[in-house]
């Protein structure tokens, strides 16, 4: 299980879902996991010294009214408006708790932060397709689909926190293939993802239009930090074509940095010179 630092967790009553996996699974584990919640403390954008209380949890199906509002308040705020997908809210139903699962951070009664796991199965947007799976490693994939955070509450971690969350109920369940799209706009969600061990498979467009990366790992590998740096290659993330060429050369992104001009940039290095830690996996 991924450890989820800084916080502290208790438990709350199971919320029931429909999307049990269709292989044998410890279900238990799979309700230990949500039913977990994670105490933590935020701080305002407009007052750092002043600390909050958060708490994060599984969403309900109640949920679903503030959890379309926080949507629409990220979506107002974006700087660019390819950073983030629009989600309509029938798309939100499906993902609480039939074909997914949402996260959600709370200060007080405010949501302040979601993150969306879905299973896609069988389903023509599984992100297996675009690393060329085969159907039993599709079956097993899941994607962390959209995240926000309230633009007051952002650089608490809260991005970081649900990502441990979603990863672990997927590895409970099984979907051991963990994967998503992250904007080349959006530098600070696509260095959160690097962060916990996610790598920079392909570049392509997708949602009419939109670049994206494909970032991937395994829930049970852990990526060895190479042991100097200097050797990667680096591209702007805003160099789609220069980055794509990389990629086409079998290169993987594991990391990213700013300059001193304020550009991010991605560190490739040739995907045959990465290393993983192989967790050992329960019978």
């Amino acid at each position: 299980m991924i450890a989820i630092d800084g916080t502290h967790s208790t438990r709350r009553s199971l919320h029931v879902g429909t999307i049990p996996p269709p292989w044998p699974y410890d279900a238990a584990a799979v309700a230990t996991v949500e039913q977990t919640v994670v105490h933590t403390q935020v701080s305002d954008c407009q007052d750092k010294s002043f600390l909050r209380s958060c708490v994060i949890r599984f969403l309900k199906a109640d949920d679903i009214d503030a959890l379309e509002e926080l949507n629409e308040l990220v979506l107002n705020h974006l700087p660019h408006p390819h950073i983030l997908r629009r989600a309509s809210r029938a798309e939100l139903e499906i993902h609480i708790n039939r074909r997914g699962r949402c996260i959600g951070a709370f200060v007080d009664k405010l949501m302040v932060g979601f993150s969306v796991l879905t299973c896609p199965r069988d389903d023509p947007d599984n992100l297996g397709h675009d690393l060329g799976f085969d159907h039993a490693r599709r079956l097993r994939s899941c994607h962390f689909e959209l995240s926000g955070v309230h633009p007051s509450f952002r650089g608490s971690n809260l991005h970081r926190i649900m990502n441990a969350m979603r990863a672990n109920f997927a590895g409970a369940s099984g979907y051991h293939y963990l994967f998503g799209t992250v904007s080349p706009l959006n530098p600070y969600s696509l260095g959160n993802h690097l962060a916990q061990g996610m790598t920079i498979r392909k570049l392509v467009t997708k949602y009419e239009g939109m670049d994206r990366y494909i970032i991937h790992r395994h829930y049970h590998e852990r990526l060895l930090p190479p042991s100097t740096m200097t050797s990667a290659t680096y591209r702007s993330c805003q160099d789609i074509a220069g980055q794509k060429h990389l990629l086409d050369k079998g290169y993987w992104g594991i990391g990213l940095r700013r300059t001193e001009s304020r550009d991010w940039e991605v560190a490739y290095v040739p995907s045959s010179s990465i290393i993983f830690e192989t967790a050992s996996i329960p019978a």
